[in-house]
Order: structure tokens, then C-alpha cells, then sequence
């Protein structure tokens, strides 16, 4: 019976241990209608990027050159895109039981555009050339 008993305890502390949890969140950014308010542009349709990173001790944060990295990789996969705009982010985390293991799985959604005229902002001080935000505009 006591043997029973240890083999039952032995896997129940097996099943703990490599049980694991998961959590979402999304983020999204609307822009199109504010990103360049007086430019003429393309829509070039939608595309991502997904990235996972594994870490120990705490779950993986994304940061500017994660974004970046994300951001660039979705412009590429559509020819000629200057920005992205109306994104979403999503992360996944994955904890893997007991252990401090997290997996987590960025993705970067959002529609493709290019530039095809763009104008000069009008500011309070007057009328100044656009600030530069993407790449120009062959």
C-alpha cells in the first residue's frame, strides 16, 4: 500500500513540475487616420512579424530594438512599405510548471502603407517641411 501510495506522490510531483501555464495581452495603436494627416498613401495591404524568446527567472519584455526588429521585418515582407499602421501587438507567455522557464511569443499585426506624395505640415509657427519618420520616398 505504501509503495502505492509513493508512486502515486511521485507522479503527481512530475505532473506539477512540468505543467505549465499560459497569458495573453494585445495592444492595439490606431493610425491611420493621424500618422500623416496630409500625406497622400498607399495601402499595401496587411502583414506581421512574430519573434519568441525564451528566458529563466522572469518573462522576456519586449523593448524598443525588439519593436524595431519586429517592425522591420513586417515592412519586408511587403515591397516598397514606408510604415505600418493600425498595429497590434500581441505577446503570449508561456511558464513551464515549477521551474522559472517563460517562453514568449511577440507578433506585430498591422496594414502596410507606402508614401506616395508627401505634403509639408502646417504648425502653429507656420508652414515647415514634414518631420522625417520613414525612409524617403523614391
Amino acid at each position: 500500500m505504501f509503495s502505492k501510495a509513493l508512486g502515486y506522490s511521485v507522479i503527481s510531483v512530475a505532473l506539477l513540475l512540468v505543467a505549465g501555464c499560459s497569458s495573453g495581452t494585445n495592444d492595439l495603436v490606431i493610425q491611420s487616420k493621424f500618422a500623416y494627416p496630409n500625406g497622400d498613401y498607399a495601402d499595401l495591404g496587411p502583414t506581421f512579424a512574430e519573434k519568441s524568446v525564451t528566458s529563466f527567472m522572469s518573462p522576456p519584455q519586449m523593448d524598443k530594438a525588439l519593436f524595431g526588429e519586429l517592425h522591420n521585418e513586417a515592412l519586408n515582407k511587403k515591397n516598397g512599405a514606408d510604415q505600418l499602421v493600425d498595429y497590434v501587438i500581441s505577446n503570449n507567455v508561456t511558464s513551464f510548471g515549477v521551474v522559472p522557464v517563460y517562453q514568449s511569443t511577440f507578433r506585430l499585426e498591422g496594414t502596410a502603407i507606402k508614401f506616395v506624395n508627401a505634403k509639408p505640415q502646417n504648425y502653429v509657427d507656420g508652414k515647415t517641411p514634414s518631420p522625417t519618420r520613414t525612409k524617403p520616398v523614391k
